[in-house]
Parts: structure tokens; sequence; C-alpha cells
């Protein structure tokens, strides 16, 4: 009778140890994906910007270029922590894997939906967004970005 019982407890241990690989095997697989989004993103925001710079391109549309729904976009600063983070865009900073908060190399990308994050970026500050963040953030209509003659980025003139 112990040995049947051994052989239910070992079952059970080995179903619950596969049942746990396969949620960490998702959730891993899930998070690549967010960042393999994120810099593909950050490649092509790149892209947008410096075909604008040798005039290819008249305005970046941030809407167009994002493989994904979104209704708000706040940008941050370097040095934003997450406590403002969470104040200003009303959501679990928790789930945001930044360095924004040691690094002022890039500008932090943070996009909302129904008032879930739905994608985060950092992205490097060439050119420097951080002069757009503001706490109402920006619509899709509204996130065109154009670069002045000296290359300093402007929100696109409705």
């Amino acid at each position: 009778m112990n040995t049947s019982k051994n052989k239910l407890v070992l079952v059970a241990v080995v179903a619950a140890l596969a049942i746990l690989s396969a949620a960490a095997w998702q959730l891993s697989r899930s998070g690549y994906a967010g960042q393999r989004q994120r810099q593909e993103l950050s490649a092509a925001l790149s892209q947008q910007f410096a075909a604008q710079r040798n005039g290819e391109l008249a305005a970046v549309e941030l809407a167009a270029i994002t493989p994904f729904a979104w209704e708000k976009l706040f940008l941050f600063r370097p040095y934003s922590t997450s406590q403002q983070i969470q104040a200003v865009a009303g959501v679990d900073a928790a789930s945001i894997q930044t360095d924004i908060a040691e690094n002022d190399g890039i500008v932090l990308f943070v996009f909302i939906t129904e008032g879930e994050v739905v994608q985060y970026m950092d992205f490097p500050r060439q050119p420097d967004l951080a002069a757009l963040a503001n706490t109402s953030g920006y619509s899709p209509a509204q996130a065109v970005f154009v670069l002045d003659e000296k290359g300093n980025p402007a929100l696109k003139a409705p």
C-alpha cells in the first residue's frame, strides 16, 4: 500500500513540475516577444527620425509604426522614478523594466490602453524627446513628431 501511495505522490509531483515548467516557458516566451517588439519599435522609430532628417519624411507618426493599439503615450525624462511613472500614467510601474531612474541617455515611452500598460520602450535621446515629456500624455493623433532645423523634436502642429 505504501508503494502505491508513493507512486501516486511521485506522479502528482511530476505533473505539478510539468505544469510549472510549461507556465514558466510561456512567461519567458511572452517576455521575449515583448522585448523583441520593443527592439523592433525602437529601430523603426530611429529609422523614421533618420528619414525625416534626410528630408525623406515630413513627420514621424508614432501610431503608424506601432504594431499594437494604444490610447495614450506618456514620455518620461531621465531619472524619472517608478513612483513618478505610476503617478503620471496611472498604472502599476512594476511591470515596466527600465533603467530610466539611473540613466540620462534614454527617454521612456509608456503606451497605455484602458488603464493598462500595453508596451513600453527605452529610447535613446537622439533626438532628445525628453523635452516633450508631460503629465497629460499624447493620443495617437497627437503623437506626431517633427524635427526642426537644428534636429530638435517638436509636436507637429495640427
